[in-house]
């Protein structure tokens, strides 16, 4: 793949704190000839949390892995609750290791909000997973 000569100077992640995933990354960057940068690297996993929420994101729990979360959390606002409940687990607060994956649903980049008006949860592979069914967005 050719991606320095389309402009491409280098790509973003989001990792925060897993070295074979930053090492993946690096290496992977290095081999397409563009800079890897990695702004949320060595910080405080709960104050991105913070931060995320009070720049006025939301997000909701699209997954879990099944030995780690409940079902009643997929589908749910990631809330301060949620939080709590993930420290009481001693898990995670980004789910930096695969433990949740969630979707933004609203944030002060986006020109509305979405709405999931219709979902199921299921069940695959080890992991819970939010079956959107329908949706509506909100300006």
């Amino acid at each position: 793949m050719e991606l320095k000569g389309t402009g491409m100077g280098g790509m973003v992640f989001g990792d925060i704190y897993l070295v074979p995933h930053k090492e993946w990354v690096d290496r992977t960057c290095a081999q397409l000839e563009i800079s890897a940068e990695e702004p949320l690297w060595g910080m405080n996993t709960e104050r991105i949390m913070q931060d995320f929420f009070a720049c006025g994101f939301e997000t909701i729990v699209a997954s879990g892995d099944r030995k780690l979360i409940g079902k009643e959390w997929i589908g749910r606002k990631m809330d301060a609750a949620f939080i709590e409940y993930l420290k009481s687990r001693n898990l995670d607060v980004c789910g930096e290791s695969g433990e949740f994956h969630t979707f933004v649903t609203a944030g002060p980049i986006f020109t509305g909000r979405i709405d999931i008006t219709k979902s199921d949860v299921t069940s695959r592979d080890g992991f819970w997973f939010l079956d959107v069914k329908d949706f509506r967005v909100v300006h």
